[in-house]
């Protein structure tokens, strides 16, 4: 009996000492950064932007916070600087973190980690990182006081990392966009107000190479759902037609109430907040506008369309899009929600 006891109080200190976190999976410009900030607007949850890039970008970049601030001069990830690296219990060079990533945050090492195939070498390097990034989101939730901390990476290698944490409890929210809609947008010249350089231009891909990208992401993003503690897919077109109402149901696993304005019909009141990385609408706050970009539906080149739509038109109808859409008009068809079953 006293083992019982003692089993159930470890199991209990367990659940309380895991950190539950709401990861955006998908292809970048799928509108994460959007749904990351209408999730953060809810009591209890903190909008983190794209953590897999605070290494590079924040502490090596000094690109600027939500908040306007250079990541340097930001108190709020100052102190969560101060907070991880004594939870670590050592402080290696921002240099040293960006290599140890770059060694196993990769692409070609998902199905290792996926099928628990890791050579020693690499184990070893995972669990170093993975220590690192447990204290940094256990240091998020700390400072910010919230309890799920909202993390819109959409990189399926940095999901499929945290996966492995047992410290981690983590909800994968699969976020999809039409693939001819992410492509325009990735063809689009935009400066990147994050940046310390005034002027610089975020990445550009042809629509050959942005393909490729949303097929592969998505692909592997469903994956996801045998490896997370849930799984939930939802279309961007869906979100932004009805924003309160998909959130909410977002956060509902949670207890969590989402209280904020819809008085205004296509808007959204937004607070600043510490986001890292992702689209320059982060940077936007007070009532901001909220409808689907169809500009693509007109703008681009019947050419570049249809090269994008060859080259994904399976998982366009696997997520309800129509292949030769000419309007706003989607096929039908709820969310997806997939529950692992218990161990």
């Amino acid at each position: 009996m006293a083992d019982q006891n003692q089993r159930e109080a470890h199991e209990e200190d367990e659940e309380r000492t895991r950190i539950p976190v709401l990861f955006i999976a998908g292809a970048q410009r799928s509108g994460s950064t959007l749904l990351d900030r209408v999730l953060g607007q809810a009591g209890g949850t903190f909008s983190a932007g794209e953590i897999r890039y605070i290494w590079e970008n924040s502490f090596v970049g000094n690109h600027r916070c939500g908040c306007g601030a250079p990541f340097s001069d930001c108190s709020f990830w100052s102190d969560v600087t101060l907070a991880t690296f004594e939870r670590y219990g050592r402080k290696p060079s921002a240099k040293q973190i960006v290599e140890l990533q770059h060694a196993i945050d990769r692409m070609r090492y998902i199905p290792a980690l996926s099928l628990d195939l890791m050579g020693r070498g690499y184990r070893r390097r995972l669990t170093e990182y993975r220590d690192l990034l447990e204290c940094l989101y256990a240091s998020i939730r700390e400072i910010s006081g919230c309890d799920v901390v909202i993390d819109s990476t959409k990189d399926p290698s940095h999901g499929y990392l945290l996966a492995t944490s047992l410290r981690i409890d983590l909800h994968v929210v699969h976020l999809v966009r039409d693939s001819r809609a992410v492509a325009f947008s990735w063809m689009r010249k935009r400066v990147d107000p994050a940046r310390p350089e005034p002027g610089t231009l975020m990445p550009i891909e042809s629509p050959i190479r942005s393909g490729a990208i949303w097929n592969v992401h998505n692909g592997l993003s469903l994956g996801l759902r045998r490896h997370a503690a849930s799984y939930r897919r939802i279309r961007y077109e869906d979100f932004v037609a009805s924003p309160h109402d998909v959130a909410r149901s977002l956060l509902d696993r949670y207890g969590i109430d989402l209280d904020i304005d819809a008085s205004v019909r296509g808007t959204i009141d937004l607070d600043r907040q510490h986001t890292l990385s992702g689209n320059p609408m982060r940077f936007e706050h007070g009532a901001v506008a909220v409808e689907e970009d169809v500009e693509w539906l007109t703008a681009m080149a019947r050419r570049d369309r249809l090269v994008v739509t060859a080259l994904t038109w399976p998982l366009l109808i696997t997520f309800g899009y129509r292949p030769s859409r000419r309007s706003g008009r989607l096929v039908g068809g709820p969310t997806v929600e997939h529950r692992p079953p218990p161990s």
